[in-house]
């Protein structure tokens, strides 16, 4: 039995779900590539070339540490101006149009050091505090979260079966 979802959102794409899927394999209960970066390098959109994508992912490599050390900077300065202000959030522009760095900046978090002997280093202050997310959405509307909802559905549906 082969699974082909059949969401509108998902079928637009069925080309290249089915070449990315050629590119994988099962072993052990695990889904791997059988040769690395085969599907990216293979399904590139005609024109682009692997050296334009490796000039992207060097700018990437220097984009994404700066994104983060010039929100760091700035939510520094207003907490340092506001000793109210404990979390500051920061959303960022990134590949496509609807596609963001999503960084939460906390002025300080106190994490568990279970490896710690002593009570009093269990507890370990830190300070600017950052957590990432990037968010994906290849369109309005058909992301990847609208995706893994269309595939949820549709797997539940096929136990009611």
């Amino acid at each position: 039995m082969a699974v082909n979802f059949k969401a509108s959102n998902i079928e637009k794409n069925r080309d290249l779900i089915d070449a990315v899927k050629k590119t994988l394999t099962v072993e052990n209960e695990a889904i791997k590539e059988k040769v690395s970066h085969q599907a990216y390098e293979e399904n590139l959109p005609e024109g682009v070339t692997m050296d334009q994508v490796k000039k992207l992912t060097k700018y990437h490599n220097k984009l994404i540490p700066a994104y983060h050390v010039a929100v760091g900077e700035m939510a520094a300065d207003i907490f340092l101006e506001k000793p109210s202000c404990n979390v500051v959030p920061a959303s960022i522009g990134f590949f496509g149009e609807n596609d963001t760095v999503d960084i939460e900046v906390s002025r300080k978090k106190t994490f568990t050091n279970q490896w710690a002997e002593k009570e009093e280093d269990k507890k370990v202050d830190k300070y600017l505090c950052m957590k990432t997310n990037v968010t994906i959405q290849s369109s309005h509307g058909h992301g990847v979260k609208s995706l893994r909802d269309a595939m949820s559905k549709e797997f539940e549906d096929m136990f009611k079966k």
